[in-house]
């Protein structure tokens, strides 16, 4: 059996883009499938705010929008958390 090396309880995050609270995923519609970023925020207690940020997968730029508008929406709704 293999050591805890970290004391309480750790969790590996979802975020497969580096980012904290954003994911890369997609949409099924009409047997489709549509890449989206999936970004949530927790602005207060027991609140849950997502939404999805849709792109051209065969465009790198349209992708790295699409990551800065989600990054810029998260920080929007902590800001309110911390203000």
């Amino acid at each position: 059996m293999k050591k805890r090396t970290t004391t309480g309880s750790y969790k590996k995050g979802n975020s497969n883009t580096g980012y904290i609270g954003i994911t890369r995923t997609h949409i099924t519609k009409n047997g489709r499938q549509y890449p989206c970023i999936t970004v949530s925020a927790r602005p207060k207690v027991n609140q849950v705010m997502a939404t999805k940020f849709y792109f051209d997968p065969s465009s790198k730029r349209s992708y790295e929008e699409a990551i800065k508008k989600a990054i810029a929406w998260r920080a929007e709704k902590l800001a309110k958390r911390n203000a």
